[in-house]
């Protein structure tokens, strides 16, 4: 699958207590410092695009709307993209200490490898029968959903699935 047209690294500058506390470890774009209260509050970024803004990410489920943060070995992950309605307005994806923007001029850029077992994990989901979305799939597998969208599109690429009647929906072939 086709994620982004510019590629930075994401580069962790600590964790703080208060949002004040981030703002001057946000030096380049990608940079990012989580803001930890007790638990996980906020990921605040330098704007990948190079605006110089600071972007902010709930990730409080009690806070409203939140954003869901995954950490592996390969880095950290956040669910869904980040799309700026304001400022310069960028949309991207956090994805294993990568950010994926998207609207650039530049040719797009893959995601990360797709991870053969992920994809043959995802063909048994998709196997029980009926229409799922990836999101539920990586739900159902604890992944991460970027990494379970690409294993679909490899699917749906090797004639194993198709895509479903809703936006993100797989089915096997059958």
């Amino acid at each position: 699958m086709t994620w982004g047209s510019r590629t930075i690294a994401l580069v962790r500058r600590g964790t703080v207590e208060s949002r004040g506390d981030a703002n001057p470890l946000l030096r380049s774009p990608g940079d990012y410092v989580l803001v930890f209260r007790g638990f996980l509050r906020l990921a605040l970024m330098a704007c990948p695009d190079g605006c110089g803004e600071a972007v902010v990410v709930n990730l409080d489920p009690n806070a409203g709307p939140a954003w869901r943060l995954y950490s592996t070995k390969r880095g950290m992950t956040l669910y869904p993209s980040v799309w700026r309605d304001t400022g310069c307005r960028s949309h991207f994806i956090v994805w294993n200490d990568r950010v994926l923007l998207f609207g650039g001029d530049d040719d797009a850029v893959a995601g990360p490898d797709v991870d053969p077992a992920l994809v043959e994990r995802v063909a048994v989901a998709l196997n029980q029968g009926g229409e799922i979305s990836f999101r539920d799939i990586a739900e159902n597998l604890d992944e991460i959903p970027w990494a379970v969208l690409d294993a679909c599109e490899a699917l749906v690429s090797a004639g194993r699935a198709k895509k479903g009647s809703r936006r993100g929906s797989f089915r096997a072939r059958r």
